[in-house]
């Protein structure tokens, strides 16, 4: 039998070293994070730069306090980690989960492109799916039991890529991805529970614990985010625990791991989709999530965690029913299904309610993404041919009113240069540049980065760069 003293013991400690960690890291991070490329800035909520190091806490808080245990050769060890998950294979999760929280950490001080960081994440899925993870025998609703052989090892990989972005897309509020997190650990922990499978129970428990002092530093208004070094790590092991864990309890798989993790992924899968729709890359970042919509629709930054948290909990209700084998597997994707169309629809997304109207305009939508990228891209040929402040400036205000900003705003030793285009808006971001004594300030709609924010960032910095060394250029023949 397993002891609850001690759960709660390895659950203290982790949420101890969490806790611990999180203001260390808001005090050794935060002035380079203050340094940090502007590119988070225009899809997050904060106009103030918080450090995005959490993750950090997360991880250690967990694995230092597994590695304590097992070091410490505590009964709490032999009694958990012995009964159904070899050491060695909790060695690999460990190391391949090293790999995964490495990565997301590089890329939250370096911006990793995404495909070479697509790259590194498919490469340890793949060695996750042929080393840890059960054999690929699923029970699927209407097909009955499958075994997919070879192919289940390319299902395991897609679906421990999907986890991992699919919590960093979830990742935009204040306590969202965290508190997802956590309501999906304490659904398989409870399950853990029923079955006595006592090595998944000490897991969940203690990440919970890890992940819940974390909360108390990214709970609205947050002090410090997790970045892709948290959300990605929370991501693998919501997609690897699962799998494992229903495999020990039922010697097959089913769609209880997707059902858990219901909000992120039809977050996700919902993303995608609406991008077709608008003739969009599937990949390309924008603020036009769950989360945002809510948002836009009149729902305080704490009231729309709180309604994604009780979707969560709704998702984890039919998640133990599935698990249990309390309700039929057909019914399970039933209520899933419903939930997914219930929580889009409450989002209010034209491409739900105006499908084909959106269809229609994917064209001109592309048409005008390719012209704004183009400008941007060849705007260096029109500075190459000022020979003034003035001329300069007339160009940069071509592209500001296009694009369109609302107001932009040049200045320069001995002098500046401004044009408002429109009105301000109630909801407006404004953005702002500094390099040498020079200052571009540009301010855009809130809307304006609803789509391809990460396209605008490109397209902004690029501005940026060839109008501050053209002015530059200018100054010093003036001079």
């Amino acid at each position: 039998m397993y002891s609850n003293t001690s759960l709660f013991t390895a659950a203290l400690v982790s949420f101890a070293l969490s806790a611990s960690l999180c203001p260390i890291a808001i005090y050794l991070f935060r002035s380079h994070f203050l340094q940090r490329s502007v590119l988070s800035k225009y899809r997050q909520i904060h106009n103030d730069p918080i450090p995005r190091i959490g993750g950090v806490a997360i991880f250690l808080g967990f694995w230092f306090t597994i590695a304590l245990l097992i070091v410490l050769n505590t009964g709490l060890v032999v009694t958990y980690i012995h009964q159904s998950l070899r050491t060695q294979m909790l060695l690999l999760l460990a190391l391949l989960s090293t790999a995964v929280f490495l990565l997301g950490l590089i890329d939250d001080f370096v911006v990793i492109r995404a495909r070479y960081k697509l790259l590194i994440q498919v490469l340890i899925a793949f060695v996750t799916s042929i080393t840890i993870l059960p054999p690929p025998v699923v029970l699927l609703p209407f097909f009955g039991m499958i075994d997919f052989g070879m192919a289940g090892f390319a299902l395991y990989t897609l679906w421990i890529v999907g986890a991992m972005n699919a919590m960093n897309l979830i990742d935009g509020l204040d306590g969202l991805a965290s508190g997802i997190s956590a309501i999906a650990l304490v659904g398989l922990g409870v399950t853990a529970w029923m079955t006595q499978d006592l090595t998944s129970l000490l897991l969940e428990v203690t990440l919970i614990a890890s992940i819940f002092g974390f909360l108390l530093f990214n709970w609205h208004p947050a002090k410090l985010f997790m970045g892709d070094s948290g959300s990605l790590f929370l991501g693998y092991m919501l997609g690897v625990i699962p799998l494992f864990q229903v495999y020990n309890q039922h010697n097959y798989l089913g769609i209880s791991p997707i059902i858990l993790l219901g909000v992120p992924i039809v977050d996700t899968i919902f993303s995608i989709l609406r991008r077709y729709l608008r003739g969009i890359p599937a990949f390309s970042a924008d603020r036009n999530h769950i989360h945002h919509k809510l948002l836009r629709k009149g729902l305080s930054h704490v009231q729309t965690v709180l309604f994604l948290y009780l979707t969560s909990l709704a998702f984890l209700g039919v998640f133990v029913l599935e698990n249990q084998h309390w309700v039929d597997q057909r019914l399970a994707l039933l209520a899933f299904l419903v939930l997914a169309l219930l929580l889009v629809l409450i989002a209010g997304y034209e491409e739900m309610t105006q499908p084909f109207e959106v269809y229609r305009n994917r064209k001109s939508l592309r048409k005008d993404r390719t012209f704004l990228q183009s400008l941007s891209e060849n705007l260096e040929y029109f500075y190459y041919r000022c020979e003034s402040v003035d001329e300069l400036f007339f160009i940069l205000a071509i592209w500001a009113e296009i694009n369109p900003a609302i107001e932009v705003t040049l200045s320069f030793p001995g002098g500046s240069r401004h044009k408002n285009f429109a009105p301000p808006e109630q909801k407006q971001r404004i953005i702002e540049f500094q390099e040498n004594e020079m200052t571009l300030k540009l301010i855009f709609s809130e809307d304006f980065f609803e789509m391809d924010s990460d396209v605008k960032h490109e397209n902004i910095h690029h501005i940026i760069s060839q109008t501050f060394s053209t002015l530059e250029r200018i100054l010093q023949k003036e001079t």
